[in-house]
């Protein structure tokens, strides 16, 4: 089985000899009870985080209260596919993604919320490799419940995922999941199924006619859809929402205890506030450029939905990794990007926290931690399980020397 699972050959660009593009880690890190308890509360508070955003969103599409909001969600999505996705955003505004999962930093606060990204083939693949009979992994047992007598499908627009998808799907099936994998030319949208459990991000799915024809199904009640058509799932914004002026008010202090300070990058006067006794920048968004790399602790990324630059990592920079010209034509990118196209950057603190890990040979690494939760028809969260990055060096993307195993709650 072993060997089978090395099959998979996830494709990184950055890949070695080493067929799962990553240092695979065998022995599950056992979380602590503390470390275990904030998974779960993070879980509760996204989901309602989620909720409150997308509701505030659909609103101010049909009502037109934000401009500022209206332009950005619809700023990655072609003028005229803008109608429809008005459509789709409006009524689904309290439709919930029904598996999510936010990254979590060393200091476990959130740095980003995907819904669901491409995690649950890795997952399911990571547990496998730990010991866990495919029967008995997290994912599978979600999918058993989940989907149920089902018919579902995989519309797999990223054909580079096919191998882990389909080492996914052949267990689905073997465990009774009706679950089939369609590439691009394979994928019917008039086909007999039930639901769709993972499609192309909205832009996309706006702009192909195969696309079009899943929305309105969708939209006349014959199928399902994770997420269902809403672009919050999609973008980067939902963090900044919690601290801006228009949207704060939305959201609970215990809310906004998720994450460290975020904001939308607006204009080169914009000041920006980490505070944390002076160890982040303060100062205006220009005066970035001018720091020398101790004091530039920011992370800048893209936030919209545009092809390429919302996933993978291509579009995130570490400021203290760049140099003065580099980061003043990053900040030169970010406010053209607001000021002409409506699309959002958004600045963080860079957070720095190591962690030794016994499982690692007690090397000291950042960690990012990707728990998966499941939202039930009752709308209740549950747990699904958790993958860990470990790396010694600042990147955004695993790679080949980038250690991933599965993560379990202390017997303890």
């Amino acid at each position: 089985m072993a060997s089978q699972i090395f099959d998979l050959a996830y494709q990184s660009n950055h890949i070695t000899d080493d067929s799962w593009g990553f240092i695979p880690i065998k022995t599950p890190y056992h979380f602590t009870a503390d470390e275990y308890h904030r998974i779960l509360q993070i879980g509760l508070l996204v989901k309602s985080i989620f909720k409150k955003a997308q509701v505030f969103i659909s609103e101010s599409l049909e009502s037109g209260h934000s401009a500022l909001f209206n332009r950005l969600v619809l700023a990655s999505i072609a003028e005229y596919d803008r109608t429809l996705a008005k459509e789709v955003i409006i009524r689904s505004k309290e439709m919930l993604p029904m598996n999510f999962r936010p990254d979590i930093l060393g200091d476990f606060t959130v740095s980003e919320i995907q819904a669901p990204g491409s995690g649950y083939p890795f997952q399911f693949a990571l547990e496998m490799f730990s010991g866990t009979e495919a029967k008995r992994t997290s994912i599978i047992r979600t999918y058993k419940k989940w989907l149920g007598n089902k018919r579902a499908v995989w519309w797999l627009y990223n054909e580079s995922l096919e191998n882990s998808v389909h080492f996914l799907a052949r267990a689905c099936q073997e465990c009774g999941i009706d679950l089939q994998v369609k590439k691009n030319s394979e994928f019917d949208p008039e086909d007999d199924f039930g639901i769709i459990i993972k499609r192309p991000p909205l832009p996309e799915l706006l702009a192909s006619d195969k696309g079009r024809i899943l929305i309105r199904r969708w939209l006349d009640g014959e199928i399902e859809m994770d997420p269902p058509p809403h672009i919050i799932p999609e973008v980067k914004y939902v963090l900044f929402m919690l601290f801006h002026p228009e949207t704060c008010h939305l959201f609970t202090d215990e809310e906004r205890s998720i994450c460290h300070p975020t904001f939308l990058i607006t204009n080169y006067e914009q000041k920006v506030e980490f505070s944390n006794n002076g160890f982040y920048p303060t100062g205006s968004i220009e005066e970035l450029a001018d720091l020398n790399n101790k004091q530039a602790n920011v992370v800048i990324k893209y936030g919209g939905a545009k092809k390429w630059a919302r996933f993978g990592g291509h579009e995130v920079y570490n400021l203290t990794q760049m140099n003065h010209k580099e980061r003043g034509d990053l900040i030169v990118r970010a406010v053209d990007d607001f000021e002409i196209n409506g699309e959002g950057w958004i600045i963080q603190p860079f957070i720095k926290k190591k962690i030794v890990f016994p499982i690692d040979a007690q090397k000291e690494r950042y960690v990012l931690f990707r728990p998966c939760y499941h939202i039930n028809p009752q709308e209740e969260i549950e747990y699904v399980g958790t993958v860990m990055g470990l790396r010694g060096e600042w990147k955004v993307h695993g790679s080949s020397d980038c250690s991933f195993g599965v993560c379990i709650p202390s017997k303890k």
